[in-house]
């Protein structure tokens, strides 16, 4: 069912002899740093402009990338990071990149203030970012989303986050670090990665759009926007880090390749990882409903249209 994932597995394979020239790899998706997303030969080592499975990296391979060429945003807590950090970490404070928006809480911050967030952290807008949490988490996730919604061109998550990096034995920071402020300009948002309501209406009867719906099941059964698929996005980790990609794939089975994927759940946490997932699929088009079923006007909309849909409905 997924012709154009098999296809890339099975050129990953063949490259993986080429990872160490090019410098640029990939992680199997259980933190085990066995390359079976292994660049293919077009990766660019100068600027590790990678395709887009490369969503998803282990620690190995950011182990491996020499200095300077990216940068490492760490989206655990300020005492977290204080305490020891992947060496040459930022630090981004998550929490300020989510608000209250028309009543409803965890929205995504205006571009405005985002761009303060990210300038305060230090971040290049040019150079490529690696993020990580305290493992493969809802956090880390969110803040990859945002970048990403915000223009940062090359965004990927850090599969296992910091306790991989430390199973793994490599070399951690502890000495006390200052943060120098960068100059960070936000164009504009990217409309291709975040829907809202009145898209998500428009679009119920659009056999070439599949809504994700992230949360736990009991949550889909006691109601969920009608049509959607129930994928918690729980199932897709395992000991805080991605399980392997044929098991998420497997859960995946039957979306098209050519679908618009648009993940939810309440407020647009727990569908962040579900994001992250479907993009590390090979899905090239895929979307937040950041307000989802947090938001009044939705609840209103499948209220007053055809209701959220209850357990009978679901499939």
């Amino acid at each position: 069912a997924a012709p154009m994932r098999d296809a890339f597995r099975g050129l990953s394979l063949v490259a993986l002899a080429l990872t160490a020239v090019l410098g640029c790899g990939g992680d199997d998706g259980n933190g085990s740093g066995n390359g079976a997303d292994a660049a293919p030969s077009g990766c660019d080592p100068a600027t590790l402009a990678c395709p887009e499975a490369a969503t998803v990296v282990s620690p190995e391979w950011l182990s491996s990338i020499p200095s300077g060429m990216l940068q490492v945003v760490d989206a655990r807590s300020r005492s977290a990071y204080d305490a020891s950090r992947i060496p040459g970490a930022l630090h981004i404070d998550a929490g300020e990149l989510r608000g209250m928006v028309d009543g409803v809480s965890g929205q995504v911050v205006s571009a405005q203030e985002a761009e303060a967030v990210f300038a305060a952290s230090g971040i290049d807008p040019a150079l490529p970012i690696v993020v990580y949490g305290d493992d493969t988490g809802t956090t880390p996730a969110r803040v990859m989303w945002t970048l990403l919604y915000y223009g940062h061109a090359d965004v990927r998550l850090l599969d296992g986050g910091f306790a991989a990096w430390s199973a793994a034995g490599l070399t951690i920071e502890d000495s006390a670090v200052s943060t120098t402020p960068s100059t960070y300009s936000i164009t504009a948002a990217s409309d291709m990665l975040r829907v809202d309501a009145d898209w998500v209406e428009a679009h119920l009867n659009d056999s070439n759009v599949v809504l994700i719906d992230a949360r736990a099941t009991s949550e889909f059964e006691a109601g969920h926007i009608p049509g959607a698929l129930s994928i918690d996005w729980n199932l897709n980790v395992t000991g805080g880090a991605f399980k392997a990609l044929a098991d998420i794939e497997a859960l995946h089975s039957g979306i098209a390749d050519s679908a618009t994927v648009v993940t939810y759940c309440q407020t647009g946490s727990r569908a962040s990882v579900s994001f992250v997932v479907a993009r590390w699929l090979g899905f090239a088009d895929v979307r937040l409903y950041d307000r989802a079923l947090g938001a009044r006007e939705v609840r209103d909309i499948y209220t007053r249209t055809l209701d959220i849909a209850g357990p009978a409905a679901a499939r």
